[in-house]
């Protein structure tokens, strides 16, 4: 037991000093994000997020720009941080917000469809927040998914306690039956 209490603490330890330095934690956010079930969950929810949090800034009347660097400011993900910043940087070039997040790997391509038609009609912000909409259904039903997806890993885990529980119980009335028998 004092083994497996030393693994968990140096692990926690290793961890927390992965996390404090810039490229471990880009590591760390990389593989979160490739994780097969979790990754995908993370991904929209970063995504509502950052959408949610630059309509809120246009519709206040902070630029564009000055939105984006707030947003990977605010943002915990190195990888979706520094794709907004290369997003910032093409649009204060000339490109348009729709092409710059186009050119970005992270960003499913409805966002940029759906922003292409913010920027032609003028409602920028409304297209945001339906983006920011529609990612927040995407991310509940794949939480809804995932749950129904991790009991029957939950039940296996039950099941063998319940195994284990039983066994401690029942090998000393067999091993006193041996005994006396």
């Amino acid at each position: 037991w004092w083994l497996a209490l030393i693994m968990t603490v140096a692990g926690v330890l290793l961890y927390k000093k992965i996390r404090n330095n810039e490229k471990g934690k880009t590591i760390l956010d990389k593989m979160a994000l490739k994780t097969p079930i979790v990754g995908n969950l993370l991904s929209k929810v970063y995504i509502a997020r950052i959408v949610r949090i630059l309509g809120l800034l246009y519709k206040s009347g902070i630029s564009i720009i000055t939105g984006f660097e707030i947003v990977s400011a605010v943002t915990d993900n190195n990888i979706f941080k520094n794709e907004i910043l290369k997003i910032r940087n093409a649009v204060s070039t000339g490109t348009s917000i729709n092409v710059a997040i186009r050119s970005s790997d992270i960003f499913p391509p409805i966002v940029s469809d759906l922003i292409s038609v913010g920027e032609e009609t003028g409602l920028l912000d409304e297209m945001l927040f339906k983006i920011a909409d529609y990612f927040d259904e995407e991310s509940d039903y794949l939480i809804g998914s995932l749950s129904s997806s991790i009991e029957p890993i939950l039940l296996f885990f039950v099941a063998m306690m319940v195994l284990l529980l039983a066994l401690g119980v029942f090998m000393p009335m067999w091993n006193i039956d041996k005994v006396y028998g």
